[in-house]
C-alpha cells in the first residue's frame, strides 16, 4: 500500500483505541498524522491541522459517543470532505446510527464493535484508495482460486489458492510470503523462482493478511494485502456462481 499520511480524527477519550490503531497502521508501513504526535509547543495548531488535512491521502475518523458530539472532529472530517479527500469512518464505540451525521452515515464504515475481521476490512478500505497509477508502478501480491472441474478446488474446508507477485523489482532473487494468522503452519515460506513471478500455493478457508518480503540487490521490499482483496482483483468480474460463493466464504470467515 502506497499512501501519503493518513489523518486520524478522534476524541481524546478514545486515545487508547487510537494508540492501537496507529500502532497497527504503522506496522503496515503507513504514515499517520494525529495532533498528539505532530503538534509542537508554541505551534499554531489550527494552521498545522489544516495543512495536515490538505496534504493527507485520506482521513480516518474514529466514531464514538464522545466523537460524534465533538465540534473539532466534525471540523476535521468536514474539511476533508470539502477538500475532496476520502473519509473512512471507524465505529469504535456503541453509538446510535441516528447520532452519526448524514454525510458520514452514507459512507462505507468499518465497525470495530462487531465480530468479524475489522482490521482486514480497514486494510481493504485503505488499499482501495491507492490510485491505479500508483498501483501500476509497484509490486503487488495477486491471488486466484485454483479451478478444478469448473469450480474452485478445495482440500477439506480450505480453498487452494495460487499466489504470485506482479511487477517484481529488478534483480529480485527471493520472495518470502507470510500469512499473518496463528493457524498457518508454517506461516512463512520462501520462493526462489522470479522467472515465474514467485508463483506459489496456499490453502485457506477465510481471509487473512498476507505479506511478501522481496529480496533485491538493493535491500528488501515488503508488500502487503488481504487475501480477499488479492482474490477480488482477479475475480471481480467473474460471474461464475461457484467463484462468487468462494469469494463470499473467504470474506466471511
Amino acid at each position: 500500500m502506497s499512501l501519503d499520511h493518513l489523518f486520524i480524527s478522534y476524541a481524546r477519550n478514545d486515545a487508547e483505541f487510537v494508540n492501537r490503531l496507529t500502532k497497527r497502521l504503522k506496522s503496515l508501513k503507513l504514515a499517520t498524522w494525529r495532533d498528539i504526535d505532530a503538534l509542537r509547543a508554541g505551534e499554531h495548531w489550527q494552521a498545522s491541522i489544516d495543512k495536515a488535512l490538505s496534504s493527507a491521502a485520506a482521513l480516518v475518523v474514529v466514531l464514538s459517543p464522545r466523537a460524534v458530539k465533538s465540534a473539532y472532529v466534525a471540523y476535521e472530517w468536514a474539511f476533508a470532505l470539502g477538500a475532496g479527500k476520502t473519509v473512512i469512518p471507524i465505529i469504535a464505540g456503541k453509538i446510535a446510527r441516528a447520532s452519526i451525521h448524514p454525510r458520514l452515515s452514507g459512507l462505507q464504515s468499518v465497525d470495530f464493535t462487531k465480530r468479524g475481521k475489522p482490521w482486514l476490512r480497514l486494510i481493504d478500505a485503505l488499499e482501495s484508495e491507492v490510485s491505479d497509477a500508483q498501483r501500476s508502478e509497484k509490486a503487488q501480491i495477486r491471488a486466484a482460486f485454483e479451478i478444478k472441474s469448473g469450480k474452485p478446488k478445495k482440500v477439506g474446508n480450505e480453498y487452494v489458492i495460487l499466489l504470485w507477485i506482479e511487477r517484481i523489482p529488478a534483480g529480485a532473487t527471493r520472495a518470502t510470503y507470510e500469512a499473518h494468522h496463528k493457524s498457518f503452519k508454517p506461516p512463512r515460506w520462501p520462493e526462489r523462482n522470479p522467472g515465474a513471478n514467485f508463483r506459489t500455493r496456499m490453502q485457506s478457508y477465510g481471509d487473512v493478511l498476507l505479506s511478501a518480503d522481496i529480496r533485491t540487490p538493493h535491500g528488501t521490499t515488503r508488500i502487503e494485502t488481504t487475501l480477499y482483496n488479492a482474490l477480488l482483483r482477479t475475480h471481480a468480474q467473474d460471474q461464475d456462481r461457484a467463484v462468487r460463493r468462494a469469494l463470499r466464504d473467504i470474506r466471511r470467515n
